[in-house]
């Protein structure tokens, strides 16, 4: 019985930090690599057209980094944006 209440606080414990985290982040630790906050890539984006030109064309939404090591790299958008790391600047199309 002991050991039962012990994995029970330990359980609860876990998920209040867990929502803590979640919380004093305001939600970005839940959508870390989302594609769903980037901007359209337009005219009025420097550099998107020539990421764009390498994506396929079809009904797929992609992501295109226009700056960073990934740049002109296009990626269909349910994979994510990319990394931060590899990416300074991107939008989708």
């Amino acid at each position: 019985m002991a050991t039962s209440t012990s994995r029970m606080l330990l359980a609860l414990w876990a998920l209040v930090l867990l929502a803590a985290t979640v919380q004093a982040s305001g939600g970005r630790a839940l959508r870390q690599n989302s594609a769903n906050n980037l901007p359209n890539c337009n005219k009025s984006i420097p550099g998107a057209d020539e990421a764009a030109a390498k994506c396929p064309q079809g009904g797929v939404n992609f992501v295109v980094c226009i700056t960073g090591s990934a740049k002109r790299g296009c990626r269909p958008s349910n994979n994510g944006a990319f990394p931060a790391a590899a990416c300074s600047s991107q939008c989708f199309i």
